[in-house]
């Protein structure tokens, strides 16, 4: 039985009394260790200095293209004949159009906001309400005109030879002169409509003073015809002048 146990296992070899199998461990992990098996895989670390010199010269050349190469600087990279039109303050403006075009675009944007849901986008007008499109009332004095939707207008009138009794508010109130005098050159000389003239800021702060003066009131036709039949005061504006396309004040030609 003895003899069996000793001879289990013959080729199991015996551990060196004097062996540490902790430290053989540590040691295969060990820093020293672990550099020796990276370089002999290729996969030694960056030298510090390495990172740094590079990020120097990264720096440098950046400093380059942005100085040298005018990659940033505005003034120099725009073409030579090209200057920038600058109010004042500093700001960029904007180059001054034609009268009758800048009041026709503002005036179409208002309309659309304001008259377009009933008087129709075409000026057509639709059932119960009067047409835009050859109407003498539109095309006629400007005072008229000012006041009807300054104020509104109520009761029996005649349009194009066609009769129609009914309200409109006063969907003017509120608007700016600027606003209002685009409206108003608009409708004169839209959809067919060739009055051929502007109806100047000026002229619309003059109608709206005039319905401030006379307050919410909505008159009929009757009592516009009898009483505002005139054009308003101030001087209509040259279609070709050129203006300002926001403001729509004149402005002098760029030379």
């Amino acid at each position: 039985m003895s003899d069996t146990n000793n001879n289990s296992f013959p080729d199991k070899p015996d551990l060196d009394e004097t062996t540490n199998v902790t430290d053989a461990h540590t040691g295969l992990n060990s820093p020293a260790a672990r550099e020796k098996r990276l370089k002999e895989e290729g996969l030694e670390p960056l030298s510090l200095w390495v990172i740094i010199g590079s990020a120097i010269v990264l720096l440098i050349a950046g400093g380059v293209i942005g100085a040298g190469g005018h990659m940033f600087d505005y003034q120099k990279s725009a073409p030579v004949k090209y200057v920038r039109a600058v109010q004042p303050g500093g700001g960029a403006v904007d180059k001054p159009v034609e009268a009758m075009e800048a009041f026709m675009r503002k005036g179409e944007q208002v309309y659309s906001t304001k008259c377009a849901s009933c008087h129709q986008p075409n000026g057509a007008g639709g059932t119960g309400i009067p047409p835009l499109a050859g109407s003498e009332w539109v095309t006629g004095h400007t005072q008229t005109l000012a006041l009807i939707p300054l104020n509104g207008i109520n009761g029996p009138i005649e349009v194009a030879g066609k009769s129609y009794d009914g309200v409109m508010a006063a969907m003017g109130q509120g608007l700016s002169p600027a606003e209002l005098a685009a409206l108003l050159t608009y409708v004169r000389n839209a959809w067919g409509n060739d009055s051929g003239d502007i109806i100047s800021v000026d002229m619309a702060k003059e109608a709206i003073a005039l319905s401030n003066t006379i307050g919410a009131k909505s008159f009929t036709a009757a009592e516009l015809q009898a009483d505002h039949a005139v054009a308003l005061p101030g001087e209509a504006l040259d279609p070709t002048s050129l203006v300002n396309k926001r403001t729509l004040v004149p402005e002098k030609a760029a030379e």
